[in-house]
């Protein structure tokens, strides 16, 4: 095997160099969605999708598949906005002498993301990561008790990243809970009670269900694949993967 030219060791140090910075700023853009999402900011976090790349995806749990960055907005901001507004009329209620900034006040859904791998393609045009994320959460509902209820996600997050205009950006987005409940009872007990995950494909069907809110965003598709979260009859799965090296993308291995 030859050895490299000088002139071939500076174009993969470059290279190599460009990769590096991708993949630190693929890690703030996702770290940046969820501060967002912390904020009530639905807008701001689904602007970080893709605008000029066709193709645009996102999947979140069994909301189903949304595709195109027009249709994303109903269930990156119009679902969103449905929980909160009823979050805020729920709490009001409840404590009619406290005064309320904003529909927001009092909502929280923080989350800690870890757990990286990314992979930036040889090309640098596109890049994959999966990450893992423990959300906590407090929320008031309409014809339950107004009182904020604490709960927790642990997510599985899978993402295709492009480039546009200099700039990185959410192409395909797929979020899968691997647990999803409240703090009592304990969560393996819940575990023991909690409805059949829906096949692959299976015909969509609305779980959600707010007070006084009849028409929800309706996907192209139900939800790709819904991981199997924990039972105690259940064995976890590598799914959704984490990415492998790669030069160029390629559809069939999109998230």
């Amino acid at each position: 095997m030859s050895e490299l030219t000088l002139e071939q060791k500076i174009d993969k140090l470059l290279r190599l160099e460009e990769q590096n910075r991708a993949s630190i700023e693929v890690q703030n853009l996702i770290s940046k969605f969820f501060y967002l999402q912390e904020a009530g900011m639905f807008e701001e976090r689904w602007d970080l999708l893709a605008n000029k790349t066709p193709g645009v995806r996102v999947e979140a749990g069994v909301r189903g598949v949304f595709e195109g960055k027009k249709h994303a907005y109903e269930t990156m901001v119009t679902h969103e906005k449905i929980f909160e507004t009823s979050h805020a009329q729920a709490i009001r209620a409840e404590f009619p002498d406290l005064e309320f900034e904003t529909p927001h006040t009092g909502m929280l859904e923080t989350s800690v993301v870890g757990t990286p791998v990314i992979e930036v393609a040889g090309d640098c045009k596109t890049a994959k990561g999966i990450w893992m994320a423990i959300m906590m959460g407090a929320k008031a509902r309409l014809g339950a008790n107004g009182q904020p209820k604490p709960f927790i996600v642990w997510w599985k997050i899978a993402a295709d990243f492009v480039v546009e205009d200099g700039q990185w950006k959410i192409w395909h987005l797929a979020q899968n809970p691997l647990f999803t409940g409240d703090f009592e009872p304990d969560w393996v007990e819940q575990s023991k009670h909690m409805p059949p995950v829906p096949k692959p494909n299976a015909t969509w069907k609305n779980v959600h269900k707010v007070e006084g809110v009849s028409a929800w965003p309706v996907p192209d598709r139900p939800t790709t694949e819904v991981y199997n979260p924990y039972r105690i009859d259940r064995t976890p799965k590598n799914f959704p993967a984490p990415p492998e090296p790669y030069e160029t993308f390629d559809e069939t291995t999109s998230y």
